[in-house]
């Protein structure tokens, strides 16, 4: 499958959005410092139009949970969201609980990165994750306190 030229600029990610054109499947806005505010289009889109992109990182940004709950129903909604990176924003573990919770859905989502305040609720994802934790492919990394990577 051809994947195209990564897309690491918002407004030509809303336009190809916009216009359901899946013919660039990786969106990668990383180290750009974006606010919720700065991709509540972009997000409210890859919501209304959830199988255009398959990669979808959005590492060192400033994002919070107003942002982390429309990803999770992005995810939800999504059947070909492959990759999701969400590492060095401002998430809570309750936005990577409902982002498991969401993955359960469709089960598309086989890798994830995410940032944890702790490593104590290691156990609580993979119970929402449920069944879809034992299916084969499934990489799920949470990186802890001094950055210290577990797989799910």
């Amino acid at each position: 499958m051809d994947v195209g030229e990564p897309i690491f600029d918002v407004e030509v990610a809303l336009d190809h959005l916009q216009r359901g054109d899946d013919t660039r499947k990786y969106l990668l806005l990383i180290g750009t410092n974006y606010t919720d505010a700065e991709l509540d289009r972009l997000v409210e889109a890859l919501v209304a139009s959830p199988n255009v992109f398959t990669h979808v990182v959005l590492n060192s940004n400033r994002l919070s949970d107003v942002t982390g709950s429309k990803l999770a129903c992005y995810v939800a909604s999504s059947t070909s969201l492959v990759l999701l990176e969400i590492r060095d924003n401002d998430f809570s573990d309750s936005t990577l609980v409902a982002i498991a919770r969401a993955a359960r859905i469709t089960g598309s989502l086989r890798h994830f990165l995410a940032d944890a305040s702790s490593t104590h609720f290691k156990k609580e994802l993979r119970r929402e994750l449920g069944e879809l934790h034992s299916k084969p492919g499934l990489d799920w990394w949470i990186v802890g306190p001094c950055h210290l990577s577990e797989k799910l």
